[in-house]
C-alpha cells in the first residue's frame, strides 16, 4: 500500500514540476516585467505544492492520492515502507488509494461562490477605472 502511494505522490510531483516548467518557460519568454512576475509566482506556487501537496478535496488533510501528494507525502510513505513484515509469495497488489470527495453541500453558503465572482469583477473594474485616472491626469508634452 505505501509503495503504491509513493509512486503516486510522486508522480502528483512531476507532474506539478513540469507545470512549473512550462511556467518559467513562458515567463522567459515574456517582455513586460509585471507579467513575468505573474509567472513567476505561478512558477512558485507550482513548485510548493509539488514539494508539499495539494489538499484538492478540502478535507483538511492532503492524502496520498491523484491529485492531492507530493514529495512530502512520497518521503513519509516511502518510511512507512519499512513497517512491512517480509512474507514468502507473490506480492500483494493493492488498488491505489481514492480520496473521499466532501458533498459541496455540507461546507459553506452557497452564495459565497457569486460574491467572490463579484468581488473579482468589481476589482476588476476598479482596476480598468483607476488606470484611466491616471492616464487622463498624466502631462502631455
Amino acid at each position: 500500500m505505501h509503495s503504491v502511494a509513493v509512486d503516486v505522490n510522486g508522480k502528483n510531483a512531476e507532474d506539478l514540476a513540469v507545470q512549473a516548467v512550462t511556467e518559467a518557460l513562458f515567463a522567459m519568454n515574456e517582455t513586460d516585467l509585471s507579467f513575468a512576475k505573474i509567472s513567476v509566482a505561478g512558477v512558485i506556487a507550482f513548485l510548493e505544492s509539488a514539494k508539499n501537496g495539494v489538499d484538492a478535496d478540502a478535507s483538511g488533510t492532503i492524502d496520498s492520492v491523484v491529485g492531492e501528494g507530493g514529495a512530502a507525502q512520497a518521503y513519509v510513505e516511502a518510511q512507512l515502507m519499512a513497517t512491512y513484515n517480509l512474507q514468502i509469495g507473490p506480492p500483494p497488489t493493492p488498488a491505489p488509494p481514492t480520496a473521499t470527495p466532501i458533498p459541496p453541500e455540507s461546507v459553506g453558503d452557497p452564495a459565497i461562490p457569486q460574491l467572490a465572482q463579484l468581488a473579482l469583477l468589481a476589482s476588476l473594474v476598479f482596476l480598468i477605472g483607476g488606470g484611466f485616472v491616471v492616464l487622463s491626469r498624466r502631462p502631455r508634452a
